[in-house]
């Protein structure tokens, strides 16, 4: 099913937003090509490399954020994700 990746990352973040998070980590492989473009495309920033023994061979890090006045997402919540680096 085309689109679950990218269903399943949006409410991962909403959720994580919710609970007030405010930066989320990630470990993956750049052999998963589909995946990085999927991350980068969310505003991930790729980061340091992961340690060795994790097995990953990069890393990426999203900073969220609430926005006083967001537009609402597909689900009527004022959420807005916002990438630094």
């Amino acid at each position: 099913m085309k689109g679950i990746g990218r269903s399943l990352i949006t409410e991962g973040i909403a959720e994580d937003i919710r609970h007030n998070f405010t930066h989320l980590e990630l470990e993956t492989w750049g052999s998963m090509h589909a995946a990085v473009h999927l991350y980068e495309s969310f505003g991930w920033v790729d980061g340091p490399d992961p340690l060795p023994e994790t097995g990953a061979d990069r890393f990426y890090s999203l900073t969220l954020a609430k926005k006083a006045s967001a537009s609402e997402d597909r689900f009527g919540r004022g959420l807005a994700v916002m990438a630094t680096g």
